[in-house]
């Protein structure tokens, strides 16, 4: 029978996850196709992109709800 693997909440980097075999999901792609982040700008000179929210309620969507589902952090943290 396979063992179940932990979720990394409160892990901040990816050496604990693989060192202590946590389960990771990549959610960049989500968060992108959900239009929680939109890009803002590009700054060629250090290729560097700014990102933004599409609107207050989106930002308080994410920051409400899937920051602290995703990191076990809440608001008020």
């Amino acid at each position: 029978m396979e063992q179940m693997r932990k979720l990394p909440i409160g892990i901040q980097t990816f050496e604990e996850i693989r060192k202590d075999n946590y389960l990771y999901v990549d959610k960049t792609a989500m968060i992108y196709q959900s239009g929680y982040l939109t890009i803002r700008g590009y700054d060629k000179e250090v290729l560097l992109y700014t990102l933004a929210f599409p609107n207050d309620e989106v930002r308080y969507g994410f920051l409400n709800f899937l920051v602290p589902y995703y990191t076990g952090c809440n608001s008020e943290d």
